[in-house]
């Protein structure tokens, strides 16, 4: 048999909610002093109490109920150098009950502290004590923030010990039970099952064997109400406690694509059973490359602890490894293998965002400002590019040309070729035919021509119109019938007149 202790601790002579306080408060008396009509309470501080209150505080019955209280200790004295010694003095004359007193000082933030003792005043209305029910008082259970983190672990057979103090003149327990439910999150899933427990009393520590075998616990988080009862039959208050009870591994599966793209984001998701509801669990990640080189997940890779989001550069074989371990600190091992593949680029060339087809043709003036550009190449990661002209020029690193990359006018075959870190590449072809530009003497020779040809135009216009005249007939001599200059029978009918005058004048 496993044989688990667990302690549960209350201090002697005082306790302070905030165990980062830099003050503390000590009673001389020790819990359960017996007092009679006065309180008389003294101790040590280190610091001067001035803003200390005090209250007494009846837990005779079920309900807390304070009694009498006050705004100020009755002294305050230095001793030494942060050394002070208090004291309170009260008169409760005729007050029987099992009391705690409690000093409670607020400090210049406005937190507020507390110690307290456990004394019995009067004679009757005594019982005993759990010392953990002040730390629990007004509470009736579990409150929804409670779970498995803030829970005890037991085991086969474990043993819980809590401080009690008995009454005046009660020597032992009789009786020890418990009312016990599953409660994972703090609110018992069925009816409480009252059964009683194995203890021991030892010095004031009520030693509690928990043994769940026993008690019909399955593995869970459970909830347990503890309550004595003495040779007189008085009962403690409840003395409440979370319990996990985890005796067997979890099992973890892991899941994920078995294959994924590089820059891609995917999930990874492990998938744990430990066998009851409220489980909780540590988880240890590794991711393991095609080097077997180790690394654990970066922060921004985690969404939760049992979810991850990768998105890995590098193509390769991988391996994501999970290590859960339970609140028993039983452990469960799992791992996923999957490839990451490179994705080839594509070489694209485009002109003001028009995308040239392989082998594509493309015009240009020598000095429009055009420029080739080879940004629109994808690929899931960066790509470096290389430009091939005429097979015997070339340029790397650049994402475009222009026409300063090109000497002369006349077509050129333009090949882009883009490499991506893995080495892989795909390359287009695209023919440019640049134009020449104008020069300044071809435009004076263009303008001689051009008045040489129009020179040439008016003088053949010329010619023409002066042939065309040349051919006309010129005016003729009309002769009246009465004239004795009458033509001969036999005259050509285009015989110029003025021949024949001439020939008459002799």
């Amino acid at each position: 048999m496993l044989l688990v202790i667990l302690m549960v601790n209350v201090p002697q002579q005082a306790s302070a909610e905030d165990s980062s306080s830099t003050i503390t408060v000590m009673f001389h008396q020790p819990h359960g002093t017996q007092m009679e009509d006065i309180i008389h309470l003294n101790g040590t501080s280190n610091a001067p109490l001035r803003n200390a209150s005090w209250s007494v505080v009846n837990i005779s019955g079920a309900t807390p109920t304070t009694v009498v209280s006050g705004p100020y200790l009755t002294t305050v004295q230095p001793v030494s150098e942060d050394v002070f010694e208090w004291n309170l003095t009260v008169e409760v004359g005729n007050l029987d009950c099992t009391c705690f007193v409690s000093i409670e000082h607020i400090d210049e933030a406005g937190h507020h502290e507390n110690w307290h003792v456990l004394l019995y005043l009067g004679t009757s209305h005594h019982r005993p004590v759990f010392l953990g029910e002040w730390n629990q008082r007004g509470v009736q259970g579990l409150t929804s923030t409670e779970d498995a983190s803030s829970s005890e672990l037991i085991t086969e057979s474990s043993v819980i010990t809590y401080p009690m103090v008995l009454a005046p003149g009660s020597t032992s327990i009789t009786m020890v039970s418990a009312e016990l439910c599953e409660a994972p999150y703090g609110v018992c899933l069925a009816e409480p099952v009252v059964v009683n427990v194995p203890f021991e009393l030892v010095d004031g520590d009520l030693r509690l064997t928990v043994a769940p075998g026993n008690m019909s616990m399955d593995e869970g988080v459970w909830n347990m109400a503890f309550t004595a009862v003495d040779e007189f039959l008085r009962s403690t208050g409840v003395q409440r406690t979370s319990f996990v009870y985890d005796a067997s591994p979890p099992t973890v599966a892991l899941v994920a694509d078995s294959s994924v793209l590089e820059r891609e984001e995917f999930n990874v998701y492990a998938t744990i059973e430990d066998g009851y509801i409220g489980a909780e669990f540590t988880y240890t990640w590794t991711i393991v490359d095609d080097n077997d080189v180790r690394r654990a997940p970066s922060d921004a890779e985690f969404v939760s602890s049992n979810h991850l989001v990768l998105n890995l550069t590098k193509q390769g074989s991988y391996t994501v490894d999970v290590a859960v371990r339970d609140r028993a600190g039983l452990t469960a091992v799992s791992s996923l293998n999957f490839t990451v593949l490179n994705q080839p680029p594509t070489a694209r060339i485009s002109v003001d965002g028009r995308v040239f087809s392989e082998l594509g043709q493309l015009t240009v003036d020598e000095n429009g400002g055009w420029e080739i550009n080879g940004n629109l190449s994808t690929d899931n990661e960066p790509v470096d590019y290389l430009w091939v002209v005429n097979d015997d020029r070339s340029w790397r690193g650049l994402a475009s040309l222009n026409q300063e990359h090109f000497e002369q006018a006349g077509v050129h075959r333009v090949e882009l070729i883009v490499f991506d870190d893995d080495g892989a590449t795909h390359s287009t072809v695209l023919e440019l035919e640049i134009l020449a530009a104008e020069t300044e003497e071809t435009a004076d020779s263009l303008a001689w021509i051009g008045v040489v040809l129009l020179v040439g135009v008016l003088v053949g216009v010329l010619t023409v119109r002066r042939r065309s005249s040349g051919t006309q007939s010129l005016p003729k001599w009309t002769v009246s019938p009465t004239t004795s200059h009458e033509r001969e029978p036999g005259a050509p009918p285009h015989h110029d007149a003025t021949v024949e005058e001439d020939e008459a004048r002799g």
